[in-house]
């Protein structure tokens, strides 16, 4: 297609960077967005797989895969590091969307592994809001990591449990201000968000899709780009995800 050779030139980027590391590591070194960086790239690897033949992918692929499920800590979460020492919410979601799109792919990954790590999304969940917080004993609800934590369960499996339902309950009832182009964490909010409304059924969707699309469309500036709180490739990257989901153009994120 039209990106191929784009698309060739980044596949190559990431698979150098895993073969020049000892164990498949993607993510900076000494880096707090390490794990960021690592689920991220998973999660492309195994997008690209799954429309693939290139053993060079898939072999990149399971060495990052592998280190996730070896960064797990015993709480059942990751942390800024790959390391299995303390964790957090946002982490531990960037792992579950990565190791469920490794798992759609082809690749095995145990359940035990998704059980601990969903157990430590349930922990982190306020009992009074239905809100997620950032660790189980530490801080308040608030929107970004209620959005990351409720697709997190969706995507392993729990959409009908009590804890997601509150979740997306606590979204769908947060003030419209949520919408607003300065919103806090406005693009990672809402890359969670949307596919969290996108999969709890159109009613939902529908009415949440032609507000936030209305918002991005507003924010892109006259070369096609959008500004984000990580930059323009961030900022863009994350826009075109949020604007996609309708078209189900990847399988992770269909329904």
């Amino acid at each position: 297609g039209p990106y191929g050779k784009a698309m060739a030139k980044a596949l190559a980027y990431l698979i150098n960077k895993g073969e020049a590391h000892r164990k498949g590591y993607l993510g900076a070194p000494h880096n707090r967005a390490g794990m960021y960086e690592h689920g991220l790239a998973v999660l492309a690897l195994s997008e690209a797989w799954g429309q693939s033949k290139n053993p060079r992918i898939r072999n990149a692929l399971r060495r990052a895969v592998d280190v996730v499920l070896t960064s797990q800590n015993n709480a059942g979460g990751w942390r800024y590091s790959p390391e299995p020492r303390d964790a957090d919410l946002s982490m531990t979601v960037m792992q579950l969307v990565a190791l469920n799109s490794a798992r759609e792919s082809g690749i095995a990954v145990p359940q035990t592994t998704i059980e601990k790590a969903t157990k430590y999304v349930l922990s982190c969940q306020e009992e009074t809001s239905g809100g997620f917080k950032y660790m189980p004993n530490s801080g308040e609800a608030g929107f970004a990591r209620s959005a990351a934590g409720v697709m997190s369960l969706i995507m392993c499996g729990e959409r009908n449990h009590k804890a997601t339902q509150r979740g997306l309950a606590y979204l769908k009832a947060y003030p419209s201000q949520k919408f607003d182009k300065g919103f806090p964490r406005f693009h990672y909010s809402h890359y969670y968000a949307i596919q969290a409304l996108y999969q709890s059924g159109e009613a939902d969707f529908q009415a949440w899709y032609p507000k936030i699309s209305a918002t991005i469309l507003a924010k892109q500036e006259k070369d096609g780009s959008w500004r984000g709180a990580h930059g323009q490739a961030y900022g863009t990257s994350l826009s075109i995800l949020i604007l996609g989901v309708p078209y189900r153009y990847l399988p992770i994120y269909q329904r």
